[in-house]
């Protein structure tokens, strides 16, 4: 899906803040962000919350990423203060939903904990778009999700897809209640290509117990953002959350200059 815009000069700021994320080079370090001025209250997942942001690996615009890594973003709950810290000593959280930028294109992913240990559920578009986990098992080959649109759950597909430096992805996600403790997550991926157009690259779908992943009903919903590790020297990926630019439903409309030039970070 493609939306046209004009070519802007304007220089504009995103709306929720930004920043950078490394890697050291270290297989169990994860560099992530907390963006508390978009945190939400609980009780917003009811009617609904939104996130979203511009992410681009740093380095040589089109130029391909050779390496398997992916950036997650989410709305998350920390239970558990014992875990892998970041560079500012905060503890990577333990649960919530959200998706990611990845060598696959979109994913959606859920995270709990099992056994004292937190897990990342996901679904791409490879392995038939059945569920897997954090520890590299499939836990769902009857959970998979359809390929369109569909009540059950879907991942659209992006076969052509290639992870490129340089290359403005948006991801969104959005989370509502669907029935009295049950959600539905869903995600969308945009990339920016040249200076005319945003393409919708993928989209999907799907749904999860409330408690499993918010178990925490006095606990702020924190806006997360983060990266794998990787080898040491890996392209720095940069980051700016936009508000709430895109709307689930806006796909075929036109955006302003000013809305694409946020989004493509002109």
């Amino acid at each position: 899906m493609r939306i046209i815009f004009a070519f802007v000069f304007a220089l504009l700021t995103a709306c929720g803040g930004g920043g950078s994320l490394y890697s050291d080079g270290s297989p169990d370090y994860y560099d992530f962000n907390y963006q508390p001025e978009l945190d939400e209250p609980h009780y917003a997942l009811g009617p609904g919350v939104t996130l979203q942001a511009r992410i681009v690996w740093d380095g040589e615009p089109g130029a391909p990423i050779e390496t398997t890594q992916h950036v997650p973003m989410g709305f998350v709950q920390i239970t558990d203060q014992n875990t892998v810290k970041n560079a500012d000593g905060q503890p990577i959280w333990t649960h919530g939903a959200g998706a990611y930028v990845g060598a696959n294109g979109l994913a959606l992913e859920l995270w709990s904990r099992v056994d004292g240990v937190t897990v990342g559920t996901f679904w791409t578009q490879n392995s038939g778009r059945c569920m897997f986990n954090t520890l590299g098992t499939a836990v769902g080959a009857d959970y998979c999700l359809d390929p369109s649109p569909s009540e059950r759950g879907y991942l659209t597909s992006a076969p052509q897809f290639q992870l490129k430096k340089g290359v403005p992805y948006i991801l969104t996600v959005y989370l509502n209640e669907s029935a009295p403790g049950w959600m539905v997550l869903r995600a969308k991926l945009y990339e920016a290509r040249r200076f005319d157009e945003v393409v919708q690259v993928q989209e999907g779908m799907v749904g999860f117990e409330k408690a499993r992943h918010f178990p925490d009903q006095g606990q702020q919903l924190r806006a997360a953002i983060a990266r794998t590790p990787g080898s040491k020297g890996e392209p720095v990926v940069s980051y700016d959350f936009l508000g709430d630019l895109i709307a689930w439903g806006d796909t075929a409309r036109r955006f302003s200059a000013q809305e694409i030039a946020m989004l493509a970070g002109e």
